[in-house]
């Protein structure tokens, strides 16, 4: 398949950006790890899972970008995008987040406060109930009157 240019080279910043946010993700992923001090199988259970949901994303990708067509130059493009980002913004990108994980623990008993009181309010659960209710009046099934197998 031909490509005008523009295409090729929107094509080739979407590969630079695929670069960028793989690698920055597990950036981010290697620092919620070391901020849990998650031990080794768990840690290896989330790499697995994390690594099966990147390789699905990537083919995904990789079949979208170009109607199917992989291009020769995925692999130059992406790996591009990874250095761009090592050597111009993770060191400021993994400061921002273990800043917003050290907020997030300062902050954790008041979101879990609130939270809690959302999800747990006397008013929700009071809907809840109500609708739960109406949806069981739905669902289950009354005998009728000319049901034979009610006679019985």
């Amino acid at each position: 398949m031909i490509h005008t240019i523009q295409e090729e080279i929107s094509i080739i910043i979407y590969l630079i950006l695929f670069g960028i946010y793989l690698v920055s993700t597990y950036d981010l992923i290697l620092q919620i790890e070391k901020w849990l001090k998650f031990k080794k199988i768990k840690t290896y259970l989330l790499e697995i899972i994390f690594n099966i949901l990147q390789i699905l994303i990537t083919i995904r990708f990789s079949s979208k970008i170009a109607n199917g067509y992989i291009p020769v130059y995925f692999i130059l493009f992406f790996i591009i995008g990874v250095v761009i980002y090592y050597y111009t913004s993770r060191k400021l990108f993994i400061k921002q987040i273990r800043k917003s994980l050290d907020f997030y623990k300062s902050k954790e008993p008041k979101i879990k406060k609130f939270f809690k009181e959302c999800i747990y309010s006397e008013e929700i659960a009071k809907n809840v109930k109500k609708n739960l209710k109406r949806y069981k009046k739905i669902f289950t099934k009354t005998p009728k009157e000319n049901d034979v197998s009610s006679d019985k």
